[in-house]
């Protein structure tokens, strides 16, 4: 996960990623997803994610769903 800063009630998720792994240890499903902030992205040079590459992400209700079929 990434984020434009780090208090939780003043920033938003930037990204997300997570594994479902299987009996074996080996990935089973995979699921990443830029989302749109809606705001400054914060430190670009912590994280990369540039205002230029975040517009016309999901926004993070669109990506629920799917993160839980992970």
């Amino acid at each position: 996960m990434e984020t434009s800063g780090l208090r939780a009630g003043d920033h938003r998720v930037l990204s997300v990623a997570a594994l479902t792994l299987d009996g074996g240890g080996n990935v089973a499903q995979e699921f990443h997803t830029l989302l749109d902030p809606g705001c400054d992205p914060g430190p670009v040079r912590i994280h990369g994610l540039t205002r230029a590459v975040l517009p016309g992400a999901r926004c993070s209700s669109k990506c629920e769903n799917s993160f839980r079929a992970c």
